[in-house]
């Protein structure tokens, strides 16, 4: 039940911003599974409580080292809320640069648990997974510098529905409904079309197609690299043969 007054209104809000900061950065690097209203609360405020701790303790204990800009926890336990109405504007600065710790904070640890590696397994979408730049990078191997997101172009893939057609594109977009009951892929030009029979590609003029994911049966696809500067000028992505 939400506070009826606007002061605790806002109280409410602040408390969740860190356990919110922390969620939206694990749900837009790693989307999840669909989960339970009480296991969201159960994140929000687990990491918004333990990031607004650590960042309060860290901004008291920042204030013995500056006094006179912020709150210092030997003269707020002697003098008590005394003391916090007779130096308003330290209370504002304090809480406001324990608000923003906290929420750098629950952001970082949302960066490190939805970090991905070689051979690392954790509920989400496949398609995800899959389809994102950074799966080429762990595909690469070898010695020596590895590949960043920006050396190559997205997912080039030949999506066979199950009427036995195949549709090649560049990836567009994709929904991540992991149930499969909501899903759709968007595949963007240069398009190409084989029928059943599997006669040759015929090439499609249009500059994107979406397809049901109810309907595919089998996807596969590469990474196609970028052309160096120093080999081409142009940007124009190759077409893989399938």
């Amino acid at each position: 039940m939400l506070p009826a007054s606007p002061t605790g209104l806002l109280v409410f809000l602040v408390a969740l911003a860190p356990g919110y900061a922390f969620v939206r950065v694990v749900e837009r690097r790693a989307p999840q599974t669909q989960r339970s209203a009480l296991l969201e609360a159960v994140d929000l405020l687990c990491v918004g409580a333990l990031s607004t701790s650590a960042a309060l303790l860290a901004v008291l204990g920042l204030g013995e080292v500056v006094p006179r800009a912020l709150v210092a926890l030997p003269a707020w336990t002697a003098g008590g809320s005394t003391y916090l109405v007779a130096n308003p504007w330290k209370a504002v600065g304090s809480g406001a640069l324990a608000l923003a710790l906290s929420i750098l904070a629950s952001a970082g640890l949302g960066l490190l648990t939805s970090r991905g590696g070689p051979g690392r397994l954790r509920p989400g979408s496949v398609w995800h997974a899959t389809f994102r730049p950074a799966g080429s990078r762990r595909n690469a191997g070898g010695g020596g510098p590895q590949p960043s997101e920006r050396d190559f172009w997205p997912p080039f893939l030949a999506v066979e529905t199950k009427d036995g057609r195949v549709f090649e594109g560049f990836v567009r977009a994709f929904s991540t409904d992991e149930s499969g009951q909501h899903r759709e892929l968007t595949l963007q030009a240069p398009l190409f079309l084989q029928d059943s029979a599997r006669q040759g590609r015929i090439p499609l003029s249009a500059g994107f197609v979406v397809i049901d994911g109810e309907q595919i049966q089998l996807i596969s696809g590469s990474f196609p690299p970028r052309p160096r500067p120093e080999v081409s000028a142009a940007e124009e992505p190759g077409v893989p043969a399938h």
